[in-house]
């Protein structure tokens, strides 16, 4: 993608890069406490990390120096940033520069993330792993990520964990090409990208560009997974609320539900209000201001809604006569109200159960806060 196009994108993708941000933003903290108490040194690498920046805001390797500074968890954070641009990669390893300045163990890495991710993940050998892919374009190669994710991430402990951008835009350019007339060699940046020509198929069969960017995406989270004996949760994101067809898909990989996928999905409910902010920012939603009360309040009003849907899930769950624990099948129990609802609503949602005398809750790790709870049925 030429510099021309990549600010052309920038520009109007304010509200969505918002919301890329904040959830990140929600995700690291709890994500880095949960996983210091393995005891191991935490590596966060950020692959397509520009200048660190985003405009005037913090960039996705900003928010990582941050918690890398701060030293609150008990074990060394390090943070590895990677960009390709010899601009930006000059802005990026000025940022780190300040960071190590300041006691943070960060490195910028100059070059493309495919041709140091085998080089970063020894390194990160006996560390937890976050790895970030946010490309503008197309995405790492499939083979490099699922070779390099199933060869020295194999393991399930230390924790690995991966979000990255499936490019909607990428998708629909080369859905344009396979028509009735195309060449094979017209898609070759996306056939390497989602790992063959699979979805060549999908584009034929399908009618909904919608449908087409969903079934790509979850056909290629099916197949890193299969690869890499992980387990992932799509989110589409849309430039505004009211659109049917996402201007890109994150996709969070992780071998672990209990500290991985429920906070993810945790955080990405955390950061729709600020996703509405942004759209409201830019006129979108409505006239009162730009305070982005009316914003916030709107997604309260959206995660209180989700709670009835989340306890029908509890119910359901608990029909099956066995102790679960709910964190540890998040997405069985936000179900259609992940994206929007919080852990606040499942906790809400089990105290109305148990208040109801509709199940019983068993605190097996002598914590206060629901990574603690087990719930079964209450037998009559």
């Amino acid at each position: 993608m030429t510099k021309e196009s990549q600010r052309a994108l920038l520009e109007i993708q304010q509200a969505q890069t918002a919301f890329k941000l904040a959830i990140l933003r929600a995700y690291l903290a709890p994500m880095l406490a949960k996983v210091a108490r393995f005891g191991k040194p935490i590596m966060l690498i950020d692959g397509f990390a520009g200048t660190g920046a985003s405009g005037t805001d913090q960039g996705s390797t900003a928010i990582m120096l941050e918690h890398a500074r701060r030293g609150r968890y008990n074990v060394p954070v390090k943070v590895r940033a990677v960009e390709r641009d010899f601009d930006h990669y000059a802005k990026l390893e000025a940022l780190t520069e300040a960071a190590r300045q300041g006691g943070a163990d960060a490195l910028a890495w100059h070059g493309m993330i495919e041709d140091h991710l085998f080089s970063l993940l020894r390194q990160a050998t006996g560390h937890a792993l976050f790895l970030f892919l946010d490309p503008y374009g197309a995405q790492i190669p499939f083979d490099c990520l699922a070779g390099a994710l199933a060869t020295l991430r194999g393991n399930r402990y230390p924790p690995t964990e991966v979000l990255l951008n499936v490019s909607a835009p990428l998708i629909f350019r080369e859905f344009g090409i396979v028509g009735d007339e195309w060449t094979p060699s017209k898609t070759k940046r996306a056939d390497l990208a989602l790992g063959g020509v699979w979805w060549h198929d999908v584009a034929r069969r399908l009618d909904s560009t919608a449908d087409r960017v969903r079934e790509v995406t979850e056909g290629y989270a099916r197949r890193l997974c299969s690869a890499t004996g992980m387990t992932w949760q799509t989110v589409p994101v849309f430039r505004h609320p009211r659109h049917d067809v996402p201007i890109y898909n994150l996709l969070y990989v992780t071998r672990s539900s209990d500290h991985g996928l429920a906070t993810f999905i945790d955080a990405v409910g955390r950061a729709r209000p600020d996703y509405l902010v942004a759209v409201e920012g830019e006129g979108d939603l409505t006239l009162f201001g730009d305070s982005g009360d009316w914003a916030r309040g709107e997604a309260k009003r959206q995660q209180t809604a989700t709670q009835p849907h989340i306890e029908e899930n509890l119910r359901k769950i608990a029909a099956r006569g066995d102790e679960f624990h709910p964190l540890s099948i998040p997405q069985e129990v936000y179900g259609n109200a992940t994206g929007v609802a919080t852990g606040t609503q499942v906790e809400r949602a089990l105290r109305t159960l148990v208040e109801a005398g509709e199940l019983c809750l068993v605190n097996k790790k002598g914590s206060k806060h629901i990574e603690g709870v087990y719930a079964r049925a209450t037998r009559g």
